[in-house]
């Protein structure tokens, strides 16, 4: 997502350029004589001439800090009204456990202690921790890689196949309110507390009750998050976000609904409300099914239909008046 632009590389020794920058080449044999003191701090891809390069948002030149946790400040939250979906209080929570607590029916699955396979936890008060998770899933360069694409900027490429149902990540970033979080490409909204019209969804009075619109919060990866930021939308997606838990920790993962070959670009659907006919945003994942090409079509009918001539009738002289 975004077209970096930089000239900071890494892997094999090559050449230096007039900025004095050292570039490196992915395919040489020699093994770099230094270490970049940021290659764990950055994220790298490879470019299509094979120099691996500093990843950059191309539209605010931001260089993305890698994170595999959530960020939280506690004070825009102050100034929220405090949500009926969470636990009742005055105020609220100073904690990042406190405000993305698994709580509600949407909860009953947790993804476990392992990351990379379709195997769940069915126990609602299992030991999983979130601090475990993050272990778990801070290994994704030995089973994901970044390349340059053709025309959607930094993507995905998997280095092995998945099969269908396995969690593949989750998406990490700052937790945000709808005042502080901004418009940009890098948002998921997630909602928080119960899914019910009341916090003991478990009560009588609330078991027919319609369900009130649930609170929500905002992840926000542009400036920090891990690889799952620079996963590209697909109309024919190989896999989408869902929301699981770890623990008693919300999250949104990646899961894969279909078999993943290896390098392969992994892609996610990012809704209708991102792409779609009548949305601002053009896709232009190039599938069969693209929304991108079904927008095309029907601008091509329209003004098809507004080249066409008016058919009036005509009288043919037969003879002098």
């Amino acid at each position: 997502m975004g077209l970096p632009i930089t000239t900071q590389t890494a892997y094999g020794r090559n050449r230096r350029d007039s900025s004095s920058v050292i570039k490196l080449h992915a395919t040489s044999p020699a093994k770099p004589k230094f270490k970049l003191r940021s290659t764990n701090k950055h994220f790298w891809y490879t470019a299509p001439d094979g120099i691996i390069r500093l990843a950059t948002n191309s539209d605010t030149g931001i260089i993305p800090e890698q994170t595999n946790t959530y960020g939280f400040d506690a004070s825009p939250f102050e100034h929220e009204p405090f949500p009926s979906s969470l636990p009742p209080g005055n105020v609220w929570p100073q904690r990042v456990e406190d405000v993305v607590c698994a709580k509600g029916e949407w909860d009953k699955g947790c993804v476990g202690g392992r990351c990379y396979t379709n195997k769940m936890c069915d126990d609602p008060f299992c030991y999983h921790t979130f601090e475990n998770w993050r272990k778990a899933t801070a290994d994704w360069e030995e089973h994901f890689e970044l390349r340059m694409t053709d025309a959607r900027g930094i993507g995905v490429f998997t280095k092995h196949a998945f099969r269908k149902g396995d969690v593949l990540g989750w998406y990490a970033g700052e937790l945000k309110t709808l005042d502080n979080c901004g418009d940009g490409d890098y948002l998921m909204e997630m909602e928080i507390g119960t899914f019910s019209s009341g916090w003991d969804s478990d009560s009588d009075a609330d078991a027919d009750a319609d369900e009130a619109p649930c609170a929500t919060i905002y992840i926000d990866s542009q400036k920090k998050g891990n690889w799952t930021r620079f996963i590209n939308h697909s109309c024919n997606p190989y896999a989408l976000f869902r929301m699981r838990r770890v623990g008693g920790v919300r999250l949104m993962t990646v899961e894969a609904i279909r078999d993943v070959p290896a390098g392969d670009e992994l892609t996610v659907s990012y809704g209708n409300e991102y792409y779609g006919l009548k949305t601002l945003k053009v896709c232009c994942c190039g599938t069969k099914s693209c929304v991108g090409k079904k927008r095309q079509r029907r601008d091509e009918a329209r003004e098809e239909h507004g080249r066409k001539k008016v058919k009036v009738k005509k009288c043919r002289r037969v003879g002098p008046p």
